[in-house]
């Protein structure tokens, strides 16, 4: 059986009341503990923070998951889905 997924990261990631730490440890657990093989991520980047890797890109190699990126955003202020996948 397949496990699909849907998660908000909130903000890309990143905690705003801890001025954007990095939430990549809090995410991994939460994710990691579905046990999913697909999941679909929304709020996946936060549009005023650009520097690499991304949390969700920590993420991904964290769970041993591909990370496929949705399109661009269409505007500046936009955040980006993404999915996670081990199939």
């Amino acid at each position: 059986m397949t496990r699909i997924v849907s998660y908000n990261i909130l903000a890309g990631g990143y905690s705003m009341r801890e001025q954007g730490a990095r939430r990549t440890d809090e995410l991994t657990a939460m994710i990691r503990s579905a046990q999913p093989d697909i999941v679909g991520i929304v709020e996946a980047t936060h549009p005023m923070i650009t520097q690499r890797p991304l949390v969700i890109e920590d993420v991904a190699e964290n769970l041993g998951m591909q990370l496929v990126m949705g399109g661009d955003a269409a505007h500046l202020s936009d955040y980006q889905i993404a999915l996670l996948t081990r199939l």
